[in-house]
């Protein structure tokens, strides 16, 4: 029995030993993983204190954005008051196109109504007996200041008649229409013009027209007296 005691004791002595080492590394192990996990409950910990501080910071930056929109939407509605005149300007028209449309219904002056018929004066054109009638009666409109000369320009150019003449005003004077010119007949012939049956004293370019006047150029042969009515 001694014997096997004492062979077995080194056994006994390895096993203890390993059984100790194992022992003493579990608790190693044991303390190193309380270690680690204590670290990261405290990091845990940490990050959840940081979230919620800056979870508490958020509203503070909201305010402040909060308060800088309304300072940025005051700024407008001082604009848009600004500008709210302008709809006021809208009626203005509107009543100054009121009295515009009663014009039309307005009775109108005698002065309105020859103005707004078209004014007409007859003219017409007479050569000798060789040539005839130039121009026939015609109905020519015309505007005030005009004078003789100036329908006689406006119905020869209309009917594209030919026509001369040289100067204007009180020294214009017609030589020739229609190729029949002054001294074509003798020294006495050449044109002439009466405005309602009397002859003219003064040059045609000087000699203002009325409305309805009747008009006539008339060759001659001995100074008028040959065309005397």
């Amino acid at each position: 029995m001694l014997r096997w005691t004492t062979r077995l004791w080194p056994l006994l002595t390895v096993v203890c030993l390993s059984l100790g080492l194992a022992g003493c590394q579990s608790s190693t192990e044991s303390i190193s993983t309380t270690n680690r996990l204590s670290q990261e409950a405290d990091q845990q910990q940490n990050e959840k204190l940081e979230e919620e501080s800056k979870s508490a910071e958020l509203p503070v930056q909201a305010t402040d954005e909060t308060v800088v929109r309304n300072e940025n939407t005051d700024t407008p509605k001082e604009t848009t008051t600004a500008q709210a005149p302008k709809p006021s300007t809208d009626p203005k028209p509107n009543t100054e196109k009121i009295p515009t449309s009663t014009n039309p219904s307005a009775p109108m002056t005698s002065e309105q109504v020859v103005d707004s018929k078209k004014q007409m004066v007859m003219i017409s054109i007479k050569g000798d007996e060789e040539v005839g009638i130039i121009l026939a009666a015609t109905e020519v409109t015309f505007e005030s200041g005009e004078s003789v000369l100036d329908i006689l320009k406006k119905v020869t150019k209309e009917k594209k008649i030919q026509m001369e003449y040289r100067g204007t005003g009180p020294i214009a004077y017609v030589e020739g229409i229609d190729n029949l010119y002054e001294f074509d007949r003798g020294p006495k012939s050449g044109w002439m013009y009466r405005v309602n049956g009397s002859f003219g004293k003064k040059s045609a370019g000087d000699v203002q027209i009325k409305p309805n006047d009747q008009i006539e150029w008339i060759y001659t042969l001995d100074l008028g007296k040959d065309v005397q009515e």
